[in-house]
């Protein structure tokens, strides 16, 4: 493994992550032109301002020019998207040996993007914005071609197809039936359309059960830890977070997973 090549990775990826936080803003902001600026103090912020983790330890995570508070979110979304992209290119499921698996490559950390302004989107305002789930579909779908030309399909073109019809059936199908008997209440009706690109990027039902379950343990687990931190049931738990953290770390261990249930001859 090229250590050189997992620390720009991680360079490269908290680049983005600021990216996703500053876009973040700009969707709930009424003035989208606006340069990157203090929430506190309105005052435009220089290069020196912006440099991805540097410039939030160096401020101590307060505005250089009124000494307000910064918040986490910058700092948290720079070092997670950071260690996001390092992790995809040290467990991505096939070698990058040509165009198109470099390609491939390329477009997953584009969806990741995508998911990480999602995951705050739902995190911070419960929205789920039907541009930025239309782009991840288009990705997906991009990533799963590119995918299958530089990794080849292996068992052939029509199995791999009817195992991504099967992904989407029992991820997006088993949220879409969620949303539907339940009014709303249990889902939004975002969160089964945020399942179609997890569910053609994984494109095989063991994934697609393995997400539904780790997702709904991370989901189990934070409102445990919740109830007995604050002696309180948590509010409506937003479903993309857990969703999202759930598919990156099924898309990265795939191949384990796959193994151990081919081994388990449950395959």
């Amino acid at each position: 493994m090229d250590v050189f090549f997992v620390i720009w990775c991680f360079v490269f990826g908290a680049i983005l992550g600021s990216f996703a936080v500053a876009t973040f803003h700009r969707m709930f902001d009424d003035d989208k032109s606006k340069r990157s600026h203090c929430e506190k103090c309105g005052h435009k912020l220089g290069l020196a301002d912006l440099v991805p983790v540097v410039s939030w330890i160096w401020l101590r995570g307060k505005c250089r020019y009124c000494g307000a508070k910064i918040g986490a979110l910058e700092i948290i979304g720079e070092i997670a998207m950071g260690l996001l992209f390092a992790l995809v290119y040290w467990f991505f499921p096939f070698e990058l040996v040509d165009f198109w698996s470099i390609l491939a490559f390329g477009l997953f950390l584009i969806l990741s993007v995508v998911l990480m302004i999602l995951l705050i989107c739902d995190q911070k305002k419960q929205l789920l914005p039907v541009s930025l789930l239309t782009f991840a579909v288009i990705c997906a779908i991009m990533y799963k071609i590119t995918a299958l030309v530089g990794g080849g399909t292996g068992a052939g073109l029509l199995p791999v197809l009817l195992e991504i019809l099967w992904s989407i059936l029992i991820l997006s199908g088993v949220y879409f039936l969620i949303y539907k008997l339940s009014g709303e209440r249990a889902v939004g009706s975002g969160d089964w359309i945020l399942m179609l690109p997890m569910a053609i990027v994984l494109g095989n039902p063991v994934l697609a059960f393995s997400e539904i379950f780790l997702a709904n343990i991370l989901a189990s687990l934070f409102a445990i830890i919740y109830m007995v931190v604050k002696k309180r049931k948590p509010a409506r738990l937003p479903l993309a977070p857990f969703a999202i953290i759930a598919f990156f770390v099924i898309f990265l261990t795939q191949n384990v997973i796959l193994g151990l249930v081919k081994n388990l001859g449950l395959l």
